[in-house]
């Protein structure tokens, strides 16, 4: 039994740190596009000030509008796969449990096993019944 508490405790704990690098994903992206959207009246502002050449700003600022993109799309990227491996891991967490029987499991954890099999389980039979009524 101790061994099934260190695992829910290391699978909340791994939900936990996942649930808070998507909310700084979430801020990383948000703040980025106000960058983005930010920058090129900056970069104009500076142009005016100063008084410099108009092709070195260009080139300034589409060598920045890249920067900004590439940082936006690995951010998104990272965020998308950390959600991906978190949906395989929960799916598959009923597979683990399958496969291994413990004989200290409680017939209430067995039947809330049971019962998150079904919920998700449930829409795939609805959407099967409908395509065979429909067919």
């Amino acid at each position: 039994m101790p061994e099934i508490n260190r695992y829910e405790r290391l699978y909340t704990q791994l939900l936990t740190s996942a649930e808070q690098l998507h909310q700084s994903n979430k801020r990383r992206i948000r703040r980025g596009v106000y960058e983005l959207l930010l920058l090129p009246f900056v970069l104009t502002l500076i142009l005016l000030i100063t008084g410099s050449s108009r092709i070195g700003f260009l080139l300034v600022w589409v060598f920045c509008m890249f920067a900004m993109s590439a940082y936006l799309i690995i951010v998104e990227y990272l965020d998308h796969y950390i959600q991906k491996t978190l949906s395989e891991v929960s799916e598959s967490e009923l597979e683990f449990d399958d496969l291994i029987r413990h004989p200290d499991l409680s017939e209430r954890t067995q039947l809330e096993r049971l019962e998150r099999l079904e919920a998700r389980l449930h829409p795939l039979l609805a959407r099967v019944a409908e395509r065979r009524a429909g067919a």
